[in-house]
């Protein structure tokens, strides 16, 4: 909109008219529940299908760790390897209830991928995907 003549709309309009075309583009949502909540991605993907020219191809969740659905017990109340591992099991558990209800509020394929932290080689991960 900033632009009405001059090399750069045309640019711009060559690039939307690829952008929002449903046949040569489209949008791959990427989740990282330890970084966003799952909430944010139900979000972005509600606001991408109010534009009609543009469809979710897919979103990908990078899960955390899967843990034991299992409360650490204790007796002494300053264990801190108990509430520590209680805390991340209560994350672990809200974002399984919210990656399924993700996939119950989209009618887009949900991809989920094992836990990749930011220290795994890029070549770990598109070997990885490729194979999808």
């Amino acid at each position: 909109g900033i632009f009405s003549k001059g090399p750069v709309i045309k640019i711009i309009k060559d690039l939307n008219t690829f952008v929002y075309d449903k046949n040569s583009s489209g949008v791959i949502q990427v989740a990282l529940p330890d970084e966003i909540v799952i909430s944010e991605t139900v979000e972005f993907y509600e606001r991408f299908n109010r534009i009609e020219n543009i469809s979710v191809i897919a979103i990908f969740v990078n899960r955390t760790i899967d843990f034991i659905d299992i409360e650490y017990e204790s007796d002494d109340e300053n264990d801190n390897m108990a509430r520590l591992y209680n805390y991340y099991l209560k994350k672990f558990r809200e974002e399984r209830n919210q990656v399924s209800s993700l996939k119950s509020s989209t009618s887009d394929a949900v991809i989920e991928i094992p836990f990749f932290t930011d220290k795994m080689p890029l070549v770990n991960i598109v070997e990885y995907l490729n194979k999808l």
